[in-house]
């Protein structure tokens, strides 16, 4: 037995420094470090015991050396010959090796600090399946591979609410999916690609592609979405050197939909705007152009243009069709500003005079990307 005295090992010899019981008279004596694997290389497990640690040694037959063969975990208070143990050896390393079944259920390698390595087997065949390889910093950072059946994924764990999950396949866990991932955080997250494309893409096999902010910025001290203070819950979409580009392409139903959903709701604007001194904006389809509104106003600085190849109609439906000047030329096509008339499209047409209030042309809230 001998009780490990000093580390101080300056040229790297593997060496420390150990008290033996019986040998030393209180000298300390020096120990060669033995590891269960090593190489004339590069190649070695080091693990030099800690001052105060209980050990065993052993001199080989014919060697004047000692070798160091193994930490015994002996506590403190039982190498002062006291008979009652106030800290069970094992729980200076972890307190729950054996809570589940009464025997370790834990291969353990830990730092001072509680870093390290643990390769559990915990069950019990009922509750508990903790069946795992956990790798920890001292500070609660971890990589945890876990193959218990209703968790069975490789979790990355900053140890502040930051995680990326990665599942096989999950059983029993309606909250888990199989072969997902799964990104978690507190903080702002950041995809970058500096060289190359940055994508994302639903395959044949797949479903849909959400994108959803569901911020309301009251943690952010916002208790109106109108002029926030802090721009929040908005979804931007920003190119700064090209088009941004919104396509359907199916071969059978081919829809794009831009709506404000809520229908109590205040203040909702869709809004197309070009700010360059040549800018346009161009709705154009081989089909049918309908605008169905409550009110339609028309605001030109400029010109108005109209092109018709066939009937120019324009009903009042119960109020006044005025004209402004008289003069409409649409070079031979027919114009009819008579009540009545039919509209050759299949939404009603309806026309007023908008002089209560501008055109509203309010720049969106947020910050945009930048």
């Amino acid at each position: 037995m001998a009780e490990v005295r000093a580390r101080f090992d300056p040229n790297q010899e593997g060496v420390f420094y150990a008290g033996i019981e019986g040998i030393s008279d209180g000298a300390s004596l020096m120990v060669n470090y033995v590891s269960p694997y090593g190489s004339a290389a590069k190649a070695g497990f080091i693990g030099v015991p800690e001052v105060g640690a209980s050990i065993l040694v052993c001199k080989p037959s014919g060697s004047n050396e000692w070798f160091y063969i193994g930490s015994t975990f002996l506590p403190e208070d039982k190498k002062q010959g006291e008979d009652t143990l106030t800290t069970p050896p094992f729980s200076r390393v972890d307190s729950s090796i054996n809570k589940v079944s009464g025997v370790p259920a834990k291969v353990i390698l830990h730092g001072n600090n509680g870093q390290g390595l643990e390769i559990s087997d915990e069950q019990d065949g009922e509750t508990t399946n903790n069946i795992k390889t956990e790798l920890t910093s001292s500070n609660g950072k971890k990589i945890t591979l876990h193959d218990s059946p209703g968790i069975d994924a490789i979790k990355l764990d900053s140890g502040n609410n930051a995680s990326i999950t990665l599942t096989q396949n999950p059983q029993n866990n309606p909250q888990k999916s199989a072969a997902s991932i799964e990104v978690d955080c507190n903080g702002p997250q950041l995809h970058v690609s500096r060289q190359s494309d940055l994508e994302m893409k639903v395959l044949g096999g797949g479903r849909e592609l959400n994108i959803q902010n569901n911020a309301n910025g009251v943690a952010w001290g916002n208790f109106q979405h109108a002029n926030p203070i802090n721009p929040c819950g908005n979804v931007n979409i920003q190119s700064s050197y090209g088009d941004v580009n919104i396509m359907s392409k199916s071969p059978v139903i081919s829809r794009v939909f831009i709506e404000t959903l809520d229908p109590a709701g205040g203040a909702q604007l869709i809004q197309l705007k070009t700010n360059g001194p040549t800018g346009t904006i161009v709705l154009k389809t081989a089909g049918t152009l309908a605008i169905d509104a409550g009110e339609v106003a028309i605001q030109s600085a400029g010109n108005i243009a109209m092109g018709c190849n066939g009937v120019f109609s324009v009903e009042a439906l119960g109020g006044v069709a005025a004209q402004t000047p008289a003069n409409i030329d649409l070079e031979g096509a027919t114009v009819n500003l008579a009540p009545g008339s039919a509209p050759t499209i299949p939404v009603e047409p309806i026309i007023a005079t908008r002089t209560a209030s501008p055109l509203n042309n309010n720049d969106y809230f947020g910050r945009g990307l930048e």
